[in-house]
């Protein structure tokens, strides 16, 4: 072999591994980078993949993280423009972002239930409240079913808020229990800074999901009754196989019913009042009309009930 052709050989070696090396380096995440990502959700998913997974896993996440931020972004840019009013893209993003999570093993980081868990169930306390005043409020069959995804997505979101909340109060608490603050970096006090952000934004977002349910089930319930077993009975005969007249006529007969509810509760607050000023005598009168009205309240409301009951058996007959 000449001196220029071993040169060339040569140079052909070093270029192809440096080709070879410079390709295989092409799709490798940046490990130390502070925020990877754009959006804040998903920088928290890789900081939390970080510690755990192994290398060859980190770098098949992080082809996913790249969509799943694409994905996320345009969510975001949707909501400012109002091209998702239905919030169908913002779901399909939250179900893959759960999806990730499963199957990397990062539930326990993210409040998330396991893939055999039950995905549907309200864990927030004033949700399942809110819940349970929609069914009552007369929504369709169909509606009803809208409305609980709604309600999964709204829980979904205070999860994710209380993961983020709980990463920014852990950090926040390391910083300022740090006993040398100069081994304190400023990019922690930076992470510090976006997480808080983070914080905030998904805390907005909670706040307005909340205030759009309520909306919704404000601009739905029909409270032409204020006691709840007549507004129940309403419901339930609106369900039932009654005719438009037969709903008016049942309708008339549950003001009556109300109405005679209300004399009840007038009779034992007058009652009440009576045991402050009155002898033992006196109230015994009172009493027993407070009873015996009470009994054909209860009479009354029982054989209203066996109304619907039967109309609504026979719609499913």
């Amino acid at each position: 072999m000449t001196t220029i052709n071993a040169c060339a050989f040569f140079i052909y070696i070093v270029s192809s591994v440096a080709t070879s090396k410079y390709d295989e380096n092409l799709n490798v995440p940046n490990f130390e980078s502070a925020k990877t990502f754009r959006m804040q959700k998903v920088n928290n998913l890789w900081e939390k993949a970080k510690k755990v997974l192994s290398a060859d896993r980190l770098s098949e996440l992080y082809q996913e993280l790249v969509n799943q931020d694409t994905l996320e972004k345009q969510v975001k840019k949707n909501k400012h423009t109002g091209l998702d009013a239905d919030g169908l893209l913002e779901a399909e993003a939250r179900d893959k972002y759960l999806d990730i999570i499963r199957r990397y093993k990062l539930e326990v980081y993210f409040n998330v239930p396991p893939a055999d868990g039950d995905d549907n169930k309200l864990r927030d306390e004033k949700l399942t409240q809110l819940w349970k005043k929609a069914q009552r409020a007369g929504f369709s069959e169909n509606e009803l079913q809208k409305l609980k995804e709604e309600f999964h997505h709204q829980q979904l979101k205070l999860d994710e808020y209380n993961a983020v909340k709980e990463e920014f109060d852990t950090l926040q608490g390391q910083l300022e229990n740090s006993l040398n603050e100069l081994e304190e970096s400023s990019a922690n006090w930076k992470e510090l800074h976006v997480k808080k952000k983070g914080v905030k934004t998904i805390h907005s977002e909670v706040k307005q999901g909340m205030e759009n349910l309520e909306k919704k089930l404000e601009g739905n319930l029909e409270r032409e009754f204020q006691d709840e077993r007549v507004y129940d009975l309403w419901i339930q005969a609106k369900h039932s196989n009654m005719t438009a007249a037969e709903l008016e006529t049942f309708k008339s007969e549950l003001k009556h019913f109300e109405h005679r509810i209300q004399k009840h509760g007038y009779l034992q607050e007058e009652l009440e009042q009576r045991a402050l000023h009155e002898n033992q005598n006196g109230r015994n009168d009172l009493k027993e009309k407070v009873h015996l009205y009470g009994k054909k309240v209860s009479k009354h409301h029982e054989d209203l009930k066996l109304r619907v009951k039967m109309a609504t058996k026979h719609s499913e007959l």
